[in-house]
């Protein structure tokens, strides 16, 4: 999962009045690779971006619970 993903979803589940002052505090490259994820998840519900969140933090750990 990339970082602009986690983001996303932390802006997404803060709320839109945060993103953007968060957002003016990034980098230039970082914003807009955000900005781009945060429009690809607009109108996906809390619940779903936690479980994407879930299931992206699970196939991480894998590789490093089977030893690869």
């Amino acid at each position: 999962m990339s970082c602009a993903e986690v983001f996303s979803y932390a802006l997404l589940l803060k709320g839109a009045e945060r993103a953007v002052r968060i957002l003016e505090l990034l980098e230039e490259g970082k914003r807009e690779e955000v900005k781009t994820t945060l429009d690809a998840l607009k109108g996906i519900s809390p619940e779903a971006i936690r479980q994407l969140w879930r299931k992206g933090r699970i196939a991480e750990d894998l590789p490093t619970a089977t030893g690869g």
